[in-house]
C-alpha cells in the first residue's frame, strides 16, 4: 500500500476513505497531499493488488477536460522509471481524475531529504524525465513541478506524477516554486531547484522572492541549488541538461 502523508503540505478537503470511483473501477483509499486545485490520492484499482495514484484536478474548463480524456492515449506509450505510469484518464464529481502506477512510497512533501545525496539523485532522475519527456515532444510547464508532483518510490526513485498536464490540463502558472522571469527552460530549472530545496529544508516562503542558502548542508550542493535558484534568468542554469550536468558532478 502506498504509504500515507503524515505531513501535507497544504490542507486539502477532508476525505473519508473507501470512495469508488469510475462505476467501482478505482477506490480513493486516502489523501496524501494537495496544492491549488490538486489533490493526490492513494488508491487500488479492481482486481489489481499493487496501488495506484488518483490525481483530482478541480476548476478544469469542460473542453478541456475532454481534450485530455480525448487524448489520455498518449500517456500508454511513456515509458520512463523517472514518470508515473498512465492508467486511465476520466471525469467525475465536476473534476477530472488520473489514475496512474508510480509503485509504493509518498510524495516528496511527506518525506524531507535527509542528506545531499539523496537530492543530487533526485535532482538527476528528475532531469533526466523531463529530458525523455523533451524527446518524446512533451513537456511539463515549470508549475508542474512541485513537491507535491514528485513521487518517491521505496526503492529511491523520483517520479513525476503531473499526467495529466501532458494531456493539457496544467497546474496554474505561479506558486510558491516557480520563478518570477525566465523562457521555458530557465523556469524549469528554477521549479527543480525550488523543489529540492524545499525538500531538504522545508522552507515554506515564496521561491520568487528569494531563498535562504542551504547552510548546513554540502557547500558545493548549495552553489549549484542557488545558482539555479537565481531570480536573474541569466545568472541560472540556461538549460534543464546544464543544471543536471552540474548535479553529476556532485556525485
Amino acid at each position: 500500500m502506498v504509504a500515507q502523508v503524515t505531513r501535507p503540505i497544504s490542507e486539502g478537503r477532508p476525505h473519508n476513505a473507501p470512495t469508488p470511483l469510475a462505476g467501482g473501477a478505482f477506490t480513493i483509499t486516502a489523501q496524501l497531499c494537495t496544492s491549488a486545485q490538486r489533490t493526490l490520492y492513494a488508491g487500488q484499482q479492481r482486481g489489481i493488488t499493487r496501488p495506484v495514484l488518483i490525481e483530482r484536478i478541480d476548476h478544469v474548463a469542460e473542453a478541456a477536460m475532454q481534450a485530455a480524456i480525448a487524448h489520455k492515449t498518449t500517456l500508454s506509450h511513456l515509458c520512463h522509471p523517472g514518470i508515473a505510469q498512465g492508467v486511465d484518464i476520466f471525469t467525475e464529481h465536476g473534476a477530472l481524475f488520473t489514475v496512474m502506477s508510480a509503485g509504493e512510497g509518498a510524495p516528496l512533501c511527506a518525506q524531507p531529504l535527509s542528506t545531499p545525496a539523496q537530492a543530487v539523485s533526485y535532482g538527476i532522475q528528475l532531469c533526466n524525465a523531463l529530458g525523455y519527456l523533451a524527446y518524446q515532444h512533451q513537456h511539463l510547464n515549470a508549475a508542474d513541478i512541485s513537491p507535491t508532483t514528485v513521487f518517491i518510490t521505496k526503492a529511491g526513485r523520483a517520479r513525476l506524477t503531473a499526467l495529466a498536464a501532458l494531456v493539457g490540463a496544467h497546474a496554474p502558472t505561479a506558486s510558491h516554486f516557480t520563478a518570477p522571469s525566465g523562457d521555458d527552460e530557465q523556469r524549469l530549472v528554477f521549479s527543480l531547484a525550488a523543489t529540492l530545496h524545499h525538500a531538504l529544508t522545508g522552507w515554506h516562503g515564496w521561491y520568487s522572492k528569494g531563498a535562504p542558502e542551504l547552510a548546513n548542508f554540502n557547500p558545493d550542493l548549495n552553489i549549484v541549488i542557488m545558482r539555479a535558484l537565481a531570480l536573474d534568468p541569466a545568472a541560472r542554469y540556461a538549460t534543464v541538461a546544464a543544471f543536471r550536468l552540474a548535479l553529476l558532478r556532485l556525485q
